[in-house]
């Protein structure tokens, strides 16, 4: 089991390597693009332009290049806006080619063109399935097989029994399967989100809003209660800005305070997830990271001893959130 983890900065690398990071992933819009398309089309769909986590120069990715020599943690980019105009493309496939060069060899992507644009330009790269590309079950899968994907990236909203669904029906020896844990839980899901995170203004899910049931007598989709329990909630926490906001850092609140997923962590490792995702490309408290790190392995190895799924539940909620805990990745589990 591996932590992927964000790197806002290239110094943080060391640091968090040494806290137990097994790979890092980040944003790169290079200068050649922001002069073309400023950043109203993001390579990787986040609209901040002085935001931590995204690089602009090819000098930082070669120092990222040697530090992943020098340390053997890869980097990986993430490529995450639903699709890209045709005259982007040449541009995106020299980028990623030069980042191949340097060392950086692997990219998150959710635009299914691209994926198979890249396939047919025969770079040779790792690519990961975005969860921006909401593929939700093992037929979506299958689909994707033929593009040569190495790991498909669940999304936001899959719950352990979806993703135990998909991994049994999809049978791929050697296959690798990446779920989210800690950080930036958002009540909706990305696949669908057409809203803009930027500097200048909130994004649509951060404005003012009501989710409710519009008849509550109605016994059709009766477990929306428990989803809008959770869509409440977020807002909730985001009106008291524990979750991050237009590219600035909140204090730092606790453990997965902005979003958890860490008492299923037993779980997602026995039906077969591979590594497990740190939220926050923006977060720049380097302490927070370090402590999402150091707490993950800790309840990894737990996990891994015959400790049964109640148990470690109530280690979790009691040791490590101090019975506090904040909004649920996994709330219908």
């Amino acid at each position: 089991m591996k932590i992927v983890t964000p790197l806002p900065y290239h110094e943080y690398y060391e640091p968090l390597v040494e806290a137990g990071a097994g790979e890092f992933y980040c944003g790169f819009i290079p200068f050649e693009w922001l002069s073309r398309y400023v950043n109203v089309m993001p390579g990787d769909r986040r609209e901040f332009l002085l935001v931590s986590g995204t690089f602009t120069s090819f000098g930082s990715m070669k120092i990222l290049g040697r530090k992943i020599e020098r340390f053997n943690v890869p980097v990986k980019i993430t490529l995450n806006a639903h699709f890209y105009t045709l005259e982007q493309y040449p541009l995106l496939l020299e980028n990623m080619r030069r980042l191949v060069d340097v060392g950086i060899d692997t990219f998150i992507v959710a635009d299914i063109a691209l994926v198979s644009f890249l396939r047919e330009q025969k770079i040779d790269c790792n690519i990961h399935l975005s969860g921006e590309a909401g593929s939700l079950n093992h037929l979506s899968h299958e689909f994707f097989r033929q593009f040569d994907i190495s790991r498909y990236i669940f999304p936001r909203k899959t719950d352990v029994a979806d993703i135990a669904a998909c991994i049994r029906e999809d049978g791929y020896e050697g296959m690798e399967y990446e779920a989210f844990v800690l950080n930036s839980l958002c009540s909706f899901s990305g696949a669908y989100c057409n809203t803009i995170h930027c500097e200048e203004m909130l994004p649509m899910c951060f404005a003012p809003y009501r989710a409710a049931r519009i008849d509550e007598s109605s016994l059709k989709f009766a477990e929306i209660g428990e989803t809008l329990k959770v869509i409440r909630q977020l807002r909730d926490e985001s009106a008291r800005g524990v979750i991050l906001s237009r590219g600035k850092q909140s204090s730092f609140d606790g453990l997965g305070s902005s979003g958890c997923g860490l008492c299923k962590i037993k779980e997602l490792l026995e039906v077969g997830v591979t590594h497990l995702k740190v939220v926050g490309r923006d977060v720049r408290n380097l302490e927070q990271l370090k402590t999402d790190l150091r707490s993950i392995h800790e309840l990894a190895r737990l996990a891994q001893t015959g400790i049964d799924h109640q148990a470690f539940e109530q280690t979790v909620k009691q040791d490590y959130l101090h019975h506090k805990c904040s909004v649920c990745y996994y709330p219908g589990d």
